[in-house]
């Protein structure tokens, strides 16, 4: 009797287990696809299909015949160091002129900069200038005071310059920056100076406090700590080399003479041409001659030339603006000298290069 009991329990179990294993499997067997949900008329259907765009260069499907787009690629912070003298600094590189001048161009439009100048082919960018108005508003003021106001007629302007050199001693790239202001202030205009020239805007000495800081933060843009480019400013050694102006009658030549060595005083002699506004036509700093370099530079005095055949009547004047030739010789090894001719080779001894010369001098001492 127990036995019996006990088979009854065991098919009453194995039933019920069946009959729940049928009824799931009726229950997908009569499963069927619902009628899609209708969209409100104020929606878009979303197309799945593009929900991921990956990029041409990481496509499976790319043609490996055709060139792919070059993507700049961030150099390594440890290629990065700033050097420099006095108020001349700059950032040397070990690095390819391409990656680096992409880099530069986009660090300077992360800053809000407009590039005005864009040669890469001479590794040469220049910033718009960027005006900026000084004082504050004074509206609460009566009309006299504000009129009156020296500070609500002044403004200044501001510019930066990079070029990208490869320095020959060492294979590195050096970035240098420099910084060109102008300052506008407004004259009432009186019966003393209603002949004279007014209302200009006057460059102001260059700031080597914002070319510092440029490079700071071009550094920290490519990827330095601040903590490391402190370090590095105070490892630079306070130096400023001399440079003296000198006549020699017998030859009427003026040159300068500054105590640095060759490759040092040919770097910051185009760094302080970009200072002075001073268009560099072409540079080599190796022109054949053993440490010899030809600067060639366009200045803002202007000068007719004739151009034509042999007869006055077949002969076209034309004005242009006058250029001169600066030559760097090494006089001793710590000791460069700077000279000035004329592109016929001839010494330049006129007053504009004489005022050249003399102004270049007061920015290298």
């Amino acid at each position: 009797m127990r036995f019996s009991l006990i088979a009854i329990l065991l098919t009453i179990v194995a039933l019920v287990i069946v009959g729940c294993g049928s009824t799931q499997d009726l229950r997908y067997l009569d499963s069927r696809a619902a009628e899609q949900l209708e969209i409100p008329p104020d929606l878009t259907v979303r197309n799945s299909a593009n929900d991921i765009a990956l990029p041409v260069n990481f496509s499976s499907d790319v043609d490996a015949s055709k060139p792919l787009k070059s993507i700049p690629v961030l150099l390594k912070v440890d290629s990065l160091q700033l050097e420099g003298q006095a108020d001349f600094h700059w950032l040397s590189v070990d690095e390819p002129v391409d990656n680096l001048f992409q880099l530069v161009k986009e660090f300077w439009s992360s800053e809000g900069f407009e590039i005005e100048i864009d040669e890469p082919a001479i590794g040469v960018l220049q910033t718009a200038w960027i005006y900026e108005k000084e004082g504050t508003d004074k509206s609460d003021a009566n009309f006299l005071m504000r009129l009156f106001s020296s500070n609500e007629l002044s403004a200044t302007q501001n510019q930066f310059r990079t070029r990208i050199e490869r320095d020959t001693g060492t294979g590195k790239n050096h970035i240098y920056i420099s910084h060109r202001g102008t300052a506008y202030q407004h004259i009432f205009q009186t019966k003393k100076t209603e002949d004279e020239k007014q209302n200009d805007w006057e460059l102001v000495p260059p700031n080597g406090e914002f070319e510092v800081e440029m490079l700071s933060r071009l550094m920290i843009y490519l990827g330095v700590q601040r903590a490391e480019i402190d370090q590095q400013l105070d490892n630079i050694k306070v130096f400023t080399p001399l440079t003296s102006i000198y006549a020699d009658y017998s030859k009427n030549e003026t040159y300068l003479l500054v105590k640095d060595i060759y490759s040092k005083t040919w770097y910051r002699t185009l760094h302080q041409l970009d200072r002075m506004g001073i268009e560099v036509v072409s540079s080599n700093i190796d022109s054949g001659i053993v440490t010899e370099g030809l600067i060639r530079v366009k200045t803002n005095v202007e000068e007719e030339i004739t151009e034509g055949g042999f007869f006055s009547f077949g002969s076209e004047t034309k004005v242009v603006k006058k250029q001169v030739v600066l030559v760097l010789t090494e006089e001793f090894h710590n000791v460069t000298r700077i000279s000035m001719v004329r592109p016929d080779g001839e010494i330049e001894n006129s007053p504009a290069g004489i005022e050249l010369i003399t102004l270049l001098q007061q920015f290298l001492k």
